[in-house]
């Protein structure tokens, strides 16, 4: 997987800003599908599923068994992105 890091303004951005500096830094298109992310200001991954990989949270799991081949941490843990980009080599 591509690991890639992200500096998006201010200590806690939202959601969106911090989606919007991942896609920005990946310079990922739109054919490229957010599988799951997690939010670290909250202590919160989605999608919302039980743990079903020893060692790796649920969320993480899931963007896994779909092909995730992006992953943006953006503030250093503020977030992190996982994508499945049809034209990244990952």
């Amino acid at each position: 997987m591509k690991e890639m890091t992200a500096e998006v303004p201010g200590a806690e951005p939202s959601y969106a800003e911090a989606l919007a500096g991942a896609r920005r830094t990946a310079e990922l298109g739109d054919d490229a599908m957010l599988l799951a992310w997690y939010d670290g200001i909250h202590g919160q991954g989605y999608p919302d599923v039980p743990e079903c990989t020893p060692g790796q949270e649920g969320w993480e799991a899931y963007a896994a068994n779909r092909g995730a081949n992006v992953a943006v941490t953006v503030n250093g843990g503020a977030y992190r992105f996982l994508f499945l980009a049809p034209d990244s080599r990952g």
